[in-house]
């Protein structure tokens, strides 16, 4: 599928910019478009996302689905788009990902990528439709950390960069490249995606879940609402939890999970 690429040198949002041109009709095609300063990203939930200049890779993909798509069936979006992100590294690298996740590369439900226990991106996903007649567009804004940051980060968590990653003799970090191969890597498994759906990568999903098969604690609102062991995700992305009273599913919203040790 084609897709236009456009740099702007800086922006608020490329997920608002996207979102405006599409509420004007002004999509028709794919479109990535990258900021190389993002003044007012925005991460899950609401929370802002931190990025520098020369520091971070800022970039929202435009695409559509058919508009008899089922939304229940794009409700895995942001776990393909994750793996995808993992699978484009490991293709700019030169790399397989296996090796990658022996460095201590991995996924976080639902949208977060780690190195270790620290985050190094994230997905943010915004989806309409204005008609049934008329295609379901999803923006995809991916904030990807390169080096290391030097902005104080007011966090819960710990951050990270890909230039932390310990590969020998990797290549050098180019913004521009390792964007082009992330896009056109989103797109061919977008279009899996719209083939296929979810269930044929599932299994590669759970192998690179930071918290596969350990015990965990679901939060909402910064309240405890479910506890145990994850055992994977099912066709429709929801995490799967071993509990005393049997399988639980959690479903994408505002909660958050963390190791039950920590």
């Amino acid at each position: 599928m084609e897709c236009l690429f456009e740099e702007v040198n800086e922006t608020l949002s490329t997920n608002q910019d996207l979102m405006n041109r599409w509420r004007s009709n002004d999509l028709l095609l794919p479109v990535s478009r990258l900021a190389n300063h993002q003044t007012a990203g925005r991460g899950r939930r609401g929370n802002a996302w931190i990025s520098e200049k020369n520091n971070s890779l800022t970039f929202s993909l435009a695409y559509f689905f058919d508009a008899k798509t089922n939304l229940r069936t794009l409700q895995p979006l942001s776990l393909v788009v994750g793996l995808a992100i993992l699978k484009s590294i490991a293709l700019y690298w030169k790399t397989d990902l296996g090796n990658l996740k022996s460095l201590g590369l991995g996924l976080k439900w639902p949208n977060d990528l780690y190195l270790g226990n620290a985050k190094l991106g994230g997905v943010l996903i915004e989806s309409g439709q204005k008609t049934g007649d008329e295609p379901i567009w999803t923006i995809i804004g991916i904030g990807l950390n390169l080096n290391h940051l030097n902005t104080p980060v007011e966090s819960a968590y710990l951050v990270s960069s890909l230039d932390q990653v310990n590969l020998p003799n990797k290549k050098a970090l180019d913004k521009l490249s390792l964007w082009k191969v992330i896009t056109n890597q989103l797109i061919q498994d977008l279009e899996d995606f719209t083939n296929r759906g979810f269930t044929f990568e599932a299994l590669n999903w759970n192998e690179f879940h930071i918290y596969h098969e350990q015990d965990v604690i679901v939060t909402e609102n910064q309240k405890i609402v479910q506890r145990g062991k994850i055992i994977g995700v099912d066709a429709q992305g929801a995490l799967l939890l071993e509990t005393p009273i049997g399988i639980q599913t959690v479903h994408n919203g505002n909660i958050s999970i963390r190791n039950a040790l920590d």
